[in-house]
């Protein structure tokens, strides 16, 4: 007996074919505007996991980043603050030895004291310069300053600051403490002005006030030894920064290439879809004003 097929067959099989035809072109025409070949997991499943397992690594670089950037930050700050403060014993080396000159007056002497004083002022203000909200110079100890408004050191000891800035790899340096840099075996950098002062200005013993001035030149050289010694740390750790921050850079360059891969759309072949998609809705919709017979032979 000859199969015949009704109406309400035909009309399941229009609806379907037309329904098929929709979804092809609804998903051809997001891809185009989004760009992305794969806008939920059941696009295709294997590549949506693989991209958001680049995704994780990716923000996780990125964090990594924030922490490079951090601490680039830190230590260039620190070393500009260093720069300062050796050009301060610099120029405080050529007071006391001016002070040392059988050929200086004791007013000049006077004057000279007065611009020591300015600058255990600055070296001070140095010391306890910040950095958003934690004390350059103060190491992990953060919960005051490294030296009082007098010029005392913070009682509590101190270690260097570390920031992880990479995986499995050791941390970085992002500053130096001021213990090494302020301070030296006899004392602070502080006292050493403070004494060169009131040596400058005359306690009525030339022979110890020059023994004084004497002893402050040779602390200043070793204290400005201390200073380069820590810049070239601090020109070291930021070496290796901007190295891992270039690093950082390629690996997340090299993840979105690969994740672009799996993601990315083809337009051209995503257009191609969506055309073929939409003659055949047209060609559907046009058979549905034709006859039975037609409809059949064109849905096959």
């Amino acid at each position: 007996m000859p199969f015949r097929v009704t109406d309400s067959l035909m009309s399941a099989r229009l609806i379907e074919q037309l329904a098929t035809a929709r979804q092809r072109q609804a998903k051809a025409q997001e891809q185009i505007a989004s760009g992305k070949r794969i806008n939920r997991p059941s696009d295709d499943p294997v590549g949506a996991e693989k991209v958001m397992n680049i995704r994780v690594s990716q923000a996780a670089l990125e964090q990594f980043k924030k922490t490079v950037t951090q601490a680039d930050e830190k230590l260039r700050v620190g070393d500009n603050a260093l720069e300062s403060y050796e050009q301060l014993l610099d120029r405080a080396g050529a007071l006391l030895a001016q002070g040392l000159s059988d050929f200086t007056t004791q007013d000049a002497r006077q004057s000279l004291a007065v611009e020591i004083d300015g600058l255990r002022e600055r070296a001070l203000s140095i010391a306890q310069m910040k950095h958003g909200d934690e004390y350059l110079f103060g190491g992990t100890r953060q919960d005051q300053p490294p030296f009082d408004s007098t010029g005392a050191p913070a009682p509590t000891p101190s270690s260097e600051q570390l920031l992880q800035i990479e995986p499995d790899a050791p941390p970085v340096i992002t500053g130096v403490r001021a213990e090494d840099v302020f301070s030296d075996g006899s004392g602070s950098i502080f006292d050493l002005l403070s004494a060169a002062a009131t040596a400058l200005r005359g306690t009525g013993d030339p022979v110890a006030d020059r023994a004084t001035l004497e002893n402050a030149m040779g602390r200043l050289k070793a204290l400005t030894s201390q200073v380069q010694a820590s810049r070239t740390r601090l020109g070291v750790a930021m070496e290796r920064v901007e190295s891992v921050g270039s690093r950082l850079d390629a690996d997340n360059l090299s993840l979105e290439t690969i994740a672009q891969q799996f993601e990315s759309a083809d337009f051209a072949e995503a257009a191609v879809r969506f055309t073929e998609a939409s003659n055949l809705i047209e060609a559907i919709t046009q058979s549905a004003r034709l006859n039975r017979n037609s409809i059949v032979d064109i849905l096959g």
